[in-house]
């Protein structure tokens, strides 16, 4: 695992009540972006799980995600996020067979 991912987790597990994490580095598809390259910041995915999330908007999440990471930020040119309650989570993995990692 790369130095700013094991970053990320270990931020975002401080900062947020999580249950489940996952950050997926997608700087190899972006290599050659002319704002990526100047930046000299990496893409990465983000999937989230927790309670922290209950009753919050995606907007709001995502808020929450961006606050947590903040300190990173000089090393991070794009984030996606998927944030999820714990309930939401287990219905995507389990009701529906979907894959809440999928982009």
């Amino acid at each position: 695992m790369s130095d700013i991912l094991y970053k990320l987790k270990k931020v975002l597990k401080e900062k947020l009540d999580v249950v489940h994490i996952d950050v997926l580095d997608l700087s190899d598809q972006h290599r050659r972006h002319k704002e990526s390259i100047a930046s000299g910041g990496g893409h990465f995915h983000v999937t989230i799980t927790g309670a922290c999330f209950e009753g919050k908007t995606q907007i709001a999440r995502h808020r929450m995600v961006y606050k947590a990471v903040q300190s990173l930020q000089e090393h991070i040119h794009a984030l996606s996020i998927r944030a999820y309650t714990p309930d939401e989570y287990e219905s995507m993995t389990n009701d529906k067979g979907q894959n809440p990692n999928a982009k």
